[in-house]
């Protein structure tokens, strides 16, 4: 049956207790940090036991026809979910079924999940990986009355012993904010996934492993605290999963007297805003698809040339003889070169954001060409391309484009032949530069970052995407900041003026890259077309900056940072 499995007295309201769980609900991932993609396949409002309206929702996870609430009366509502986890090969999709119980103050997670064989017992190797291994679980809110608070000083401690698992231990504190609890626990080996990494003193708690097996919840109640939250699970056994649950358990109340008090004092203002343009599931089956197909330059460590046996004949949008040129570097190796080009940096995080930032062009392009019809793929030109790996995966994917930069990297050798000829080493002079291409795209362009937006108003069938990063104007470094909002969000805001001064309406969306400047600029259609009135506000914008010349970055060596001798 169900039974309690840890709780802490906590300061949230009511309200704010039902506006965390219904975001939880409807985004699975801020819960369960290993769900890839999910869909909300129905949200139902019940009456007791009668169904009084059902929702359904878009790609975007927003509520098609969402409830009047001043007309209907409901007291629970029914989400059913589906969720993928990103090892699709090594994990199952399930379902699941979260029941808002509003009288009871209750939410019930419960998987839907067929049986791995002919028995009709759930077995908790059906689960996945990611998911708690019980039956279903409660999250409840229980009022406290100001009767039974304790004062700071008269504080009280409850101490609740379970048998534990029959396993080695391991000693594990966890820090709760001042207003609740010190929680202290001791957990079994059986981790779940979704668990933080081992601390750094990891070694010594091995030393207390052999200790009792216990598992201890010390709690320190006061009397500003308004609530009891607590989790209720059903499990297999007797013993499968319990201190593990424990665990998790406090993590998720922790979480959750956290995200209830922001709500309390205002709501949480959201500082990253994911997919303001893409749908996230379609960017992430694109990412999976890219990953899959261009991984294995990050994971080879052996110097190659070029194959010798490469097909003379390269068409710049032919994408099977790079993909063939590629089944040759695979074999041959590239990482050491990615070294070299790099001062020594490992090769991965270069190449994973590049395949990134490469699936967040493709899934746009895609879209685009559907908005419109269009069967032609899409023209570009890297700015500043660097290591050339984005041209050479766009290229891949059959996009014909260009990168230019000031110099050339040891890595575009390795490229085929028809991504090395148009990889061209020059120095832009942007006040004078025009390109016919469809997208002019720019990531870590240094100084020519404000130039993007300009030099792609001057083709009126142009649009642009640049990813801002080191801080630059149009002739010097850019020296503004403002310190109410940072200098990243200041300039920012510059290369937004930038950009609809050259007539662009202006989006901006944050990528999933593993980098802190991940906040992309991008122009697809115009509020401005007249080009006599683009080349006043272009020269004004010079004016304001006042710049007079654009000077090319001297060349000068890449820093390679000495090998370290072993003592």
């Amino acid at each position: 049956g169900m039974e309690e499995v840890c709780y802490v007295e906590s300061t949230i309201s009511e309200n704010a207790f039902w506006l965390v769980l219904n975001s939880w609900s409807s985004n699975p991932q801020y819960l369960m940090k290993p769900v890839k993609k999910y869909k909300i396949l129905a949200k139902s409002y019940y009456q007791d036991a009668l169904l009084v309206h059902e929702s359904f929702f878009d790609e975007n996870h927003e509520e098609i026809s969402p409830p009047e609430s001043e007309t209907l009366k409901y007291n629970r509502i029914i989400y059913r979910r589906h969720l993928v986890p990103r090892l699709v090969e090594k994990d199952n999709e399930i379902d699941e079924i979260i029941e808002h119980n509003i009288p009871n103050l209750t939410v019930r997670f419960q998987p839907l999940l067929e049986p791995s064989d002919c028995s009709s017992d759930l077995k908790p190797s059906d689960l996945p990986f990611f998911y708690p291994k019980v039956r279903e679980f409660i999250i409840r809110y229980t009022p406290i009355s100001s009767s039974t608070c304790t004062s700071p000083s008269n504080s009280t401690t409850t101490t609740t012993t379970t048998t534990a698992d029959s396993t080695a231990t391991t000693t594990t504190g966890l820090e709760v904010d001042n207003d609740i609890s010190k929680i202290t626990t001791t957990q079994s080996q059986d981790s779940s996934a979704h668990l933080k990494p081992p601390s750094k003193n990891s070694k010594k708690s091995k030393k207390n492993s052999n200790q009792p097996s216990t598992t201890e919840t010390i709690i320190t109640t006061n009397n500003n605290n308004t609530c009891k939250i607590s989790i209720e699970a059903v499990f297999f056994d007797a013993t499968t999963y319990r201190n593990t649950m424990k665990k998790v358990g406090l993590e998720v109340l922790k979480k959750l007297h956290k995200w209830g008090n922001r709500q309390d004092e205002g709501g949480y203002k959201k500082h990253a805003h994911y997919d303001q343009i893409l749908p996230r599931d379609y960017y992430i089956d694109t990412y999976d698809r890219l990953k899959a197909k261009y991984k294995f330059w990050a994971d080879i460590d052996s110097v190659s040339e070029i194959s010798s046996g490469e097909a003379d004949n390269h068409n710049a949008g032919d994408s099977s003889n790079i993909n063939n040129n590629n089944n040759n570097i695979k074999e041959k190796g590239s990482g050491s070169l990615w070294k070299d080009a790099h001062g020594g940096l490992d090769p991965q995080k270069y190449v994973y954001e590049e395949i990134a930032i490469a699936a967040y062009l493709v899934s746009l392009w895609e879209l685009e060409r559907k908005a419109t019809n269009s069967q032609k793929m899409q023209t570009f030109v890297d700015m500043g391309c660097g290591n050339g790996f984005l041209v050479n995966v766009l290229r891949g994917e059959g996009y014909i484009g260009s990168g230019v930069d000031i110099r050339s990297r040891k890595i575009w050798s390795l490229y085929n032949e028809s991504v090395r000829q148009s990889l061209k080493e020059e120095a832009v002079m942007p006040k004078e530069a025009v390109y016919d291409v469809d997208w002019v795209i720019a990531n870590h362009s240094d100084e020519l970052t404000p130039w993007i937006p300009y030099i792609a108003s001057k083709n009126s069938s142009s649009r642009f995407l640049v990813i801002p990063c080191c801080f630059y104007d149009f002739g010097c470094k850019f020296s503004k900041n403002d310190t109410r909002i940072g200098k990243y969000k200041t300039y920012l805001n510059y290369i937004d003026h930038v950009a609809s001064s050259c007539g662009f309406k202006v989006e901006m969306d944050t990528l999933r890259i593993p980098s802190t400047k991940n906040i992309t600029i991008i122009g697809r259609t115009r509020d401005i077309t007249d080009q006599n009135i683009l080349d006043s506000a272009r020269s004004l914008l010079l004016d304001h900056a006042n710049f007079s010349t654009f000077t090319p970055r001297p060349y000068s060596q890449p820093y390679v940072p000495p090998k370290r001798k072993k003592p």
